[in-house]
Order: C-alpha cells, then structure tokens, then sequence
C-alpha cells in the first residue's frame, strides 16, 4: 500500500537567463547565457519530495508521448515513485513552461498547458488507487 499517492500537473521547466540585450527587439536573435530543463508540476514535485521523506508515493497524472514526457517519467522513477497509474496521450503533449529571466529585470514565464491539464476524473484510475489494489 502507498502512504500517499498524488495528483496534478506534469511538467518541464525550460530556464533561460539572458543578459541585458540592449536594444532587445522582435525579430532579433537574443543570446542565451544559461539554459536548464528540469521536469516539474505540482503533482510530481510534490511526488518527490513526499518520496524524499521516506513516503512510498504513487502519482497519478497524463503526459504526453514525447520526449518530455519521458524525461518526467525517467525522473519520478529515479525518485522512485510509482508511475504505473501515469496515462500517456497519444493526441495531446507534455506540457512545457519557458522561464526567461532577463538580468536586473523580473522573470516572464510562457506556459503550454499540455496533456496534464486534460485528465479529468473520469481519466482517474479510482478502482485501482484504493487501499486493496495498490499494494505490491
């Protein structure tokens, strides 16, 4: 049986740190100083850290076929939380959020919803996550 078995988003974090650009303007290319990708959500940050504090956790949630809905997959396994109730959607992709953090200037975050935010409570597995069927 699980301690705790979470909901939510499933996302990655795409980080972009920019210098001062002067003369910042659409249509101009704009250097990139730093770049990192990390996965991300609600759901599955809350997920690792509940594994983190020795909980065992499942998480419940929908990625899309693609790349990033792996690297989500790939680090929820590595944190190991159970991702057997993880849909995966043939018709909608992983969500992404771009953070783009200029210097001396506040961050913008560009944000695609992606196939987390289609589960519904239909979508949720609800006979399979009780007490009795999720013990190993």
């Amino acid at each position: 049986m699980f301690d705790v078995i979470t909901f939510g988003s499933a996302t990655n974090d795409m980080f972009l740190k920019i210098g001062d650009n002067k003369g910042l303007q659409t249509g101009r290319k704009v250097l990139v100083n730093d770049l990192q990708i990390h996965s991300g959500g609600g759901g599955t940050n809350s997920a690792c850290a509940l594994r983190n504090l020795g909980l065992k956790v499942a998480y419940v949630g929908k990625v899309g076929d693609d790349d990033f809905g792996e690297r989500i997959l790939s680090d929820l396994r590595k944190f190991k939380v159970e991702t057997r109730f993880v849909e995966i959607s043939k018709t909608e992709p992983t969500a992404l959020s771009v953070i783009v953090s200029p210097i001396k200037k506040d961050r913008i975050a560009f944000v695609y919803q992606g196939a987390c935010h289609t589960m519904s409570k239909a979508d949720i597995p609800w006979q399979k996550t009780n007490g009795s069927t999720l013990d190993h």
